[in-house]
């Protein structure tokens, strides 16, 4: 149920947490920068999606353990690539102006198509 946008290096996701029954369970970070200035955000289930970030932020060389339920970890690379790591395998590898996914990526996208572009102080 998660969100992610992506536009001129600005990043958003959602904080909301739910169970496999669609229940509210909290709130937390879904996104952050990795040590390399690429930024990263995790959907799906979150302990698969977690697990994929550790190890995607550790040694790549070791293969992924098998995950039981669905999660991904989105990588925007700081050259512009958009990598998608879904439950042990790249899923796909992408680069474009914005970048949606996610549950609610249909209104994010039209957002960041229309919207005007952000601004920093």
């Amino acid at each position: 149920m998660t969100t992610v946008a992506f536009r001129d290096g600005f990043l958003a996701a959602d904080t909301a947490y739910v169970s496999a029954s669609s229940m509210l369970v909290g709130f937390g970070p879904k996104i952050e920068r990795a040590p390399t200035g690429d930024l990263l955000a995790v959907t799906g289930f979150a302990p698969t999606a977690f697990a994929i970030r550790d190890w995607w932020l550790g040694d790549r060389e070791r293969p992924q353990p098998d995950y039981e339920r669905i999660g991904s970890l989105i990588v925007f690379r700081r050259d512009g690539e958009i990598e998608v790591w879904c439950s042990g395998a790249k899923q796909l590898e992408a680069k474009g102006p914005f970048y949606t996914y996610g549950s609610g990526q249909d209104v994010a996208l039209g957002l960041w198509r229309w919207a005007p572009r952000p601004r920093t102080p």
